[in-house]
């Protein structure tokens, strides 16, 4: 093996390493999600132990005129309003979700779309989980309280949503 291919290999290998040993578990998550009998859409954002949503929460829709493969910016809002959205949950384009909003929600939002969150642990931001959402799996039937569907069409609770993160550990080991 050559040295350039060495390096490469090596630097691979550190790679998969380092990983194990980071915060935060797998990317992306599965999300859940619900329509509110008002029409909003509510995010339940998974987290693990000592993590926080921060904001940075974006609603992205893949650009399909002209078959671009951008992703366009349809909603975005950062510094949480209330412990439960810090605790992950919050309503797309509702100003009480967080306290400023970078882009407001103009008009419907699409059957699909792409939901990025940045977090926070130990006074440190660090940019979170992505995934899609995908509205056509949502059923008539009216979710529970503490109920969500994820894009998988399941239906799970708030907690269950975050269980499934396998989280590591959140802070420094000894």
């Amino acid at each position: 093996m050559g040295r350039p291919a060495w390096t490469a290999f090596a630097g691979a290998v550190g790679a998969l390493l380092m990983s194990e040993c980071t915060y935060p578990g797998p990317n992306p998550a599965e999300f859940g999600y619900k329509k509110t009998a008002g029409g909003d859409i509510v995010i339940a954002y998974p987290l693990c132990p000592g993590y926080t949503a921060f904001g940075g929460a974006a609603i992205y829709a893949r650009a399909d005129d002209e078959g671009k493969i951008d992703f366009k910016t349809l909603w975005q809002a950062d510094r949480p309003a209330s412990k439960s959205v810090e605790a992950g949950v919050f309503t797309v384009g509702v100003p009480g979700s967080f306290q400023t909003e970078k882009r407001s929600l103009k008009g419907e939002l699409p059957n699909k779309f792409h939901v990025e969150v940045t977090e926070t642990s130990q006074g440190r931001t660090e940019h979170g989980r992505d995934g899609w959402i995908g509205l056509k799996r949502l059923t008539s039937e009216p979710l529970k309280n503490d109920e969500f569907m994820t894009n998988e069409g399941e239906v799970m609770t708030r907690a269950e949503t975050s269980d499934r993160l396998k989280c590591k550990s959140a802070g420094p080991t000894s």
